[in-house]
Formats: structure tokens, C-alpha cells, sequence
């Protein structure tokens, strides 16, 4: 995904205003003792219960409801030789998340949540024009990717700033996330100026060979899952001091 699409997204639906109104910290959100041998323990026990609050959205921290969760566009990164533009995304089965590792690293810093998705699905709208694979592709209309049995991986880095006399978590631009998939389906409607036979044949393709075919939306994927993983973590992090989600 594109920084300027990327930055776009964030605008629209996690802009977070760091205000002096200190806002309240909520009750699923629990601190850990870092100083405790069970910490990261701790940390995947009380992100397991907050997760739920959190995908059905909080106001307060610029959270939407993500059930579903709507992104105007993506801007795919698929190469030179192929283009390909998503529109009116509605991305279904983040409600079924299940949080699989916590990993905080507080003395390098360093920040890795480890999740699984059962049935990720993007529908909406695509523009596509080049070549995947071996093969031409040219088209637009309606969208159907599904993406089974992923388990993604976001790592961050962070700093610790200071603001108002309270130290916050702020995470830095180095940040990745890795993903593997069981089993991909596309449908793209509308192949060809909508010639059936060609249409057809194309989706049939790129179903038999979704491991190389990943390679071209994959990034449509991982792109989606990491700005959610990133600003949701930063908009908790933006509003709550250090010191309430990490105890000495």
C-alpha cells in the first residue's frame, strides 16, 4: 500500500488528537507488571479481553467499528508491469481475531503481536491493467478476495516521549507485517469488458496459482491488516501515559 494511501486511510478513520484533556483509561485495557516473570503472559491474557471492545470501536481513542471495517481505497504496490487500485473495501471477519502472542521488549524497544484470522475477506471495487504472472490482465467492477487461515505478524519499534510531564509510547516508522496464508480465492467480475469466457478463465487461473498470485496481493493484504495494527496501537498509546498500560 502506498504511503500517500496509507496516510490517507489513517486520516479518515485513526486521527488522533493529543489534547490536555487527559482521557480516562478504560476498563479492559489492563497495566502488566514488567517486573513480573509472567509478564508477557500477562499482556496476551489482557489484550485477549480487550480485543473484543476494541473491534466493535471506541470513540474516544478514534477507533471505528471495524464490523466490518470500511477503507475508501488501496493503492496496491504490485510492480512496473501491473496496477491495481481497490475502492469502497469493506473488510469482513476481524471480529473473529484471535491473539496468539504478545511480545514487549522494553529494553530494546521493540513491540511483536502475533494473531490469527480464520476467513479474512476484502469486497469492493478494483481497476486492474498489466500482467500477473505470464499472463494479460485488464479490468474493473466488483471484488472478492478471501484470504483463509492467515496468521499475521506485526512488528514495531517504539521510543518513549515525554508530554504534559507524562511519558507515552510512540511508535516509530519501522514497523513490518509478515503474514502466511492456507488457501486465497479471488473473484474479479468484469474481466475483459466483461467477456465471460476470457473472465472466467482468468479467475480460474488465478485461483489454481493463489501461492504466486499472492505475490501481487499480498500486499492489498498485509497492507490492511498492519494499518490496523498500527493505529490501533497508536491510538491507545497516543492517549494513555506509559505508566497506566506498563508498571514498574
Amino acid at each position: 500500500m502506498s504511503r500517500k494511501i496509507l496516510g490517507f486511510y489513517v486520516l479518515c478513520f485513526f486521527h488522533i488528537y493529543v489534547t490536555s484533556k487527559k482521557i480516562r483509561t478504560p476498563s479492559y485495557i489492563k497495566p502488566c507488571s514488567i517486573s513480573a516473570p509472567d509478564f508477557e503472559d500477562c499482556c496476551l491474557s489482557h489484550g485477549k479481553e480487550a480485543l473484543p471492545y476494541i473491534i466493535k470501536g471506541d470513540r474516544r481513542f478514534g477507533i471505528p467499528n471495524m464490523i466490518p471495517l470500511t477503507i475508501p481505497q488501496i493503492d496496491v504496490d504490485a510492480g512496473n508491469n501491473l496496477k491495481i487500485l481497490l475502492k469502497n473495501i469493506k473488510v469482513f471477519g476481524l471480529d473473529k481475531t484471535i491473539l496468539n502472542k504478545v511480545k514487549f521488549d522494553t529494553d530494546a524497544k521493540k513491540l511483536m503481536i502475533n494473531i490469527s484470522i480464520p476467513q479474512l475477506s476484502l469486497r469492493g471495487n478494483y481497476e486492474i491493467d498489466g500482467r500477473i504472472l505470464i499472463l494479460p490482465i485488464r479490468g474493473n467492477g466488483d471484488l472478492d478476495i478471501l484470504a483463509i487461515d492467515g496468521i499475521y505478524q506485526y512488528n514495531a519499534e517504539y521510543i518513549i516521549r515525554k508530554y504534559k510531564g507524562d511519558d507515552y509510547f510512540d511508535l516509530t516508522e519501522k514497523d513490518t507485517l509478515d503474514f502466511d496464508l492456507k488457501n486465497m480465492k479471488i473473484k474479479l467480475n468484469n474481466l475483459f469488458d466483461g467477456d465471460k469466457k476470457l473472465g472466467d478463465q482468468m479467475n480460474k487461473f488465478l485461483n489454481e496459482n493463489w501461492k504466486e498470485v499472492l505475490s501481487e496481493f499480498g500486499p492489498a493484504i498485509s497492507g490492511t491488516v498492519r494499518s490496523i495494527g498500527r493505529s490501533i496501537a497508536s491510538a491507545i498509546f497516543k492517549k494513555i501515559p506509559y505508566h497506566e498500560l506498563v508498571l514498574d
